[in-house]
């Protein structure tokens, strides 16, 4: 069931996570190591938080990590990619790429 929680208040409750892979790449399709990865939520009306900071990329350019469904907006230090998570995926985890060849 649906939770209703009034303007103004605030309250706990379980949130399913979308498991999600980050690839960040340069303009050679290299990965970048060590480079930050920020989500955003799109539309943040009635969030504590906009801005949920991810992780840092590993040596193959990846952040793994989880995110609520809903509209984001991942980036990084260098770029930034719209993503919808949605509950109906076919497979698990979402991956995306930032950045990479023009």
């Amino acid at each position: 069931h649906p939770v209703v929680i009034p303007p103004g208040e605030t309250a706990a409750g379980e949130v399913n996570l979308a498991p999600i892979l980050v690839t960040v790449r340069d303009a050679s399709d290299e990965p970048v190591v060590g480079e930050a990865v920020v989500a955003l939520v799109e539309d943040p009306a009635g969030c504590q938080q906009s801005e949920y900071m991810m992780g840092f990329t590993d040596d193959q350019g990846q952040v793994k990590s989880g995110l609520p469904f809903g509209r984001w907006t991942l980036r990084s230090d260098s770029h930034e990619v719209s993503a919808n998570l949605a509950a109906n995926y076919e497979e698990y985890p979402i991956t995306l790429s930032i950045g990479g060849p023009a």
